[in-house]
């Protein structure tokens, strides 16, 4: 069965998978308020009247507060809210930066959380008018198996993904449903910046409609291509030696010698 909305809040929604939502979703919503900081790809994304652009920066909680109160000026409630801004910056050990890692960490799990707690009134309003909203938090597949260079990406998709696991028995009990979504590689201007191969890739427009139908199904859990986050699943149940063998071959940084650790002193 097809769920229907009346009104959704996409948040990343000017490219990629939050573009591919808006898209998949627009038929079956009233109306949809797409977020992102972006406004010339946002105004883009939102060539209908019942598409709200509604810009904000995730590096500012007050800008998220303040596109809080722009959708509520035009709505009672929301019964969707797709948390799905995100950024991702790679080191390894010898370009190791604390700066990269609380900027990846700041909007992928901070600026969640302040957009969650920002929406839960709206969602809240939701209940009280009889509906049964949801949230849908894209994290990664990252979470299964953290891979080299991926350690800033990987801890700020594990805490959100650790946050919404333990907040969403709370929300269960308020009558607001939480789904996962850990996607592998999806063909996004995110995963174009990579430069290593990404197997089993999958179009963004696959990936929107995997997580609408897992919507539909009611799924707390979704993670796909099976046939990617099998691998990455069955890898990280390997022995600690083979797993540990695996993972530094696809390291950047190779064995070193004594004299080569004295020399980066």
């Amino acid at each position: 069965m097809s769920n229907s909305y009346s009104s959704v809040w996409i948040t990343g929604g000017s490219k990629g998978i939050g573009r591919s939502l808006v898209e998949v979703l627009a038929p079956r919503s009233e109306q949809i308020f797409v977020s992102a900081r972006q406004s010339t790809a946002l105004q883009d994304a939102t060539q209908s009247n019942s598409i709200h652009a509604i810009p904000f920066d995730a590096n500012d909680q007050q800008s998220i507060i303040a596109a809080q109160r722009r959708v509520a000026q035009q709505a009672d409630f929301i019964d969707l809210l797709v948390v799905n801004a995100g950024i991702c910056e790679y080191f390894d050990s010898h370009s190791l930066s604390s700066e990269i890692a609380e900027r990846v960490m700041h909007v992928n799990y901070t600026a969640s959380v302040q957009l969650i707690e920002a929406a839960l009134p709206l969602l809240r309003a939701a209940v009280r008018a009889g509906k049964k909203p949801k949230i849908s938090v894209i994290s990664s597949s990252i979470v299964f198996l953290p891979l080299p260079r991926s350690a800033a990406y990987a801890a700020s998709k594990a805490a959100l993904t650790q946050f919404c696991e333990a907040l969403r028995y709370d929300l269960a009990n308020e009558g607001i449903d939480l789904q996962l979504v850990f996607p592998g590689f999806v063909a996004t201007p995110l995963t174009d910046q990579n430069d290593f191969d990404m197997p089993f890739k999958i179009s963004s427009g696959e990936a929107a409609e995997r997580i609408v139908k897992g919507l539909d199904q009611g799924k707390a859990n979704l993670q796909f291509p099976k046939r990617f986050t099998f691998w990455l699943v069955a890898i990280d149940s390997l022995p600690a030696s083979i797993k540990s063998w695996l993972l530094r071959k696809m390291s950047p940084i190779k064995n070193l010698k004594r004299d080569d650790h004295e020399s980066k002193a």
